[in-house]
């Protein structure tokens, strides 16, 4: 057994050996993986903060305060114009028994000339 022993001892150095090579090789490949990502984002982020500066340059940043009052502006506008949506709607419908109205006025004083 003194044999078998030492045998046993030996393959499982070597499976150690192994699975630390398998382990070194697999960490290199997550470093640089990791390193090839941190590195395209930086790009890009530097990338984006060149765009940004020269949006900003180009284009006034409207304050909070600001996009406030569009929206209440907005709203103001949006009712005078529901409003104003509501008067022509009941013109026209005016306009409509008007002719109607006419119509028959000149249906009756056709009828009271035919007399």
């Amino acid at each position: 057994m003194g044999e078998g022993g030492s045998f046993e001892r030996s393959n499982r150095r070597q499976l150690q050996r192994d699975i630390e090579n398998c382990v070194h090789i697999l960490q290199e490949g997550v470093d640089t993986e990791a390193a090839e990502a941190i590195s395209v984002f930086s790009n890009k982020s530097t990338s984006n903060e060149k765009w940004a500066a020269t949006l900003a340059g180009t284009y006034q940043i409207k304050t909070d305060e600001e996009f406030q009052s569009f929206e209440s502006d907005k709203k103001v506008y949006i009712e005078k114009v529901d409003k104003l949506q509501e008067e022509v709607e009941y013109f026209e419908r005016l306009c409509n028994e008007m002719e109607e109205l006419s119509e028959e006025l000149a249906v009756k004083t056709k009828v009271e000339r035919g007399r």
